[in-house]
């Protein structure tokens, strides 16, 4: 939506889309991957890892909201999004470099991309 919406659009938009999100919201928690040999219990890797870089793209979307509305709420939700970044990310990066080939083989391009928009994200 941030491709598509306008910078005003976006601010009104985006807080309200994210305000049942906390969190504590299990679609914020890594889902447990019982078997990394089976190929679809390791597609779960690359989304907790897609959905922590989703977080880091969003949460300073969110924090330039606060600055255009002046509404503090939504920055401290905005931060306590990115309190979940570490935990979502960790299974992925494990896998990554695990000697598991069922996942290791391609949850390192997701690995990447989260690990690229953490490192922009600290440059912004």
């Amino acid at each position: 939506m941030a491709e598509v919406l306008t910078e005003d659009e976006l601010t009104v938009w985006l807080p309200d889309f994210l305000t049942e999100l906390t969190a504590e919201s299990p679609a914020l928690k890594p889902i447990e991957v019982l078997d990394p040999t089976d190929g679809y219990q390791s597609h779960l890797y690359g989304l907790g890892l897609s959905v922590a870089a989703s977080l880091m793209r969003s949460a300073p979307k969110l924090l330039a909201a606060t600055e255009h509305s002046g509404n503090h709420e939504v920055a401290d939700h905005a931060w306590g999004l990115l309190t979940t970044v570490d935990h979502l990310m960790a299974p992925g990066l494990e896998a990554a470099v695990s000697d598991e080939y069922m996942a290791s083989h391609w949850v390192a391009t997701f690995a990447w991309e989260t690990v690229n928009e953490a490192l922009c994200a600290r440059k912004r």
